[in-house]
């Protein structure tokens, strides 16, 4: 593995990616001085403006965690969000499960969380399949706390954030 930093100051594996998956998923083509990826290192903040993703409310809040107990990313967090949370290998998914060739670049999963009903949901996409407690699903199936979710290699546990009285 060899930890390359491209143009903009993003720090990438050049033995997995041809460029700067960062630059790529941004679509910028040229540099800019004053914005960079929200995942950059500290030492090259100096004065720039942090780019973060807000929605309407100001804020996009942390509502659960899908964390990697076993697999390529193990005891790897993964934040879940209000509403549709996509799972796929690219890193343009909400919850990217980048090492496993297995997975499905886009869409393999979901996990849903309804903040009207303050309840958690997966659902299957396409590709390697989502398992919960071992079994594979078939139709939206509410996440409970604990519960496993398998994708591939990847053995993950999912914990609420949010649940009973406890909501943004």
């Amino acid at each position: 593995m060899a930890i390359v930093k491209c143009s903009k100051g993003h720090y990438y594996d050049d033995e997995k990616y041809q460029q700067c998956p960062i630059c790529e998923k941004s679509g910028r083509t040229s540099a800019d001085e004053k914005t960079m990826a929200f995942f950059t290192p500290k030492a090259d903040l100096d004065e720039r403006t942090i780019g973060f993703n807000f929605k309407k409310t100001g804020c996009d809040p942390v509502v659960g965690w899908l964390v990697c107990i076993d697999g390529p990313e193990k005891g790897r967090d993964f934040r879940i969000h209000s509403g549709r949370n996509f799972i796929g290998r690219d890193f343009s998914n909400d919850i990217p499960l980048a090492n496993d060739s297995n997975i499905s670049r886009k869409e393999v999963g979901y996990v849903i969380y309804e903040p009207k009903k303050n309840k958690f949901m997966v659902m299957n996409g396409e590709g390697a399949g989502v398992y919960l407690n071992g079994k594979l699903i078939t139709e939206p199936t509410e996440l409970k706390n604990y519960d496993r979710v398998k994708i591939a290699s990847y053995d993950m546990e999912f914990i609420a954030y949010c649940k009973g009285d406890k909501k943004w």
